[in-house]
């Protein structure tokens, strides 16, 4: 728990970060664009009973992972060696 409250007790927000903060959503919803489009044409083969299925199936399966992401991201960038090896 302690970490938890460190990691937010030691962030600031300025309004430089809003530009930030929007940009980043106009990417992820291109992703997400891509994400659905890949998504449909998948399952698109499958028969039509299995389709909406498929589709619920992917979408909470892809929001699981970016969470899950998100997560092991800011838990990684706590260590110095593992941010100079991914700028590497």
């Amino acid at each position: 728990m302690n970490f938890i409250f460190d990691f937010f007790h030691s962030q600031t927000f300025t309004s430089g970060d809003l530009a930030v903060v929007a940009l980043l959503t106009v990417l992820e919803g291109l992703l997400s664009i891509d994400n659905a489009l890949v998504l449909g044409l998948l399952a698109k083969r499958l028969p039509k009973h299995q389709q909406g299925w498929a589709l619920n199936f992917g979408l909470i399966l892809a929001v699981v992972f970016r969470f899950i992401a998100i997560f092991m991201a800011s838990f990684l960038l706590r260590w110095t060696w593992v941010k100079l090896f991914g700028g590497g």
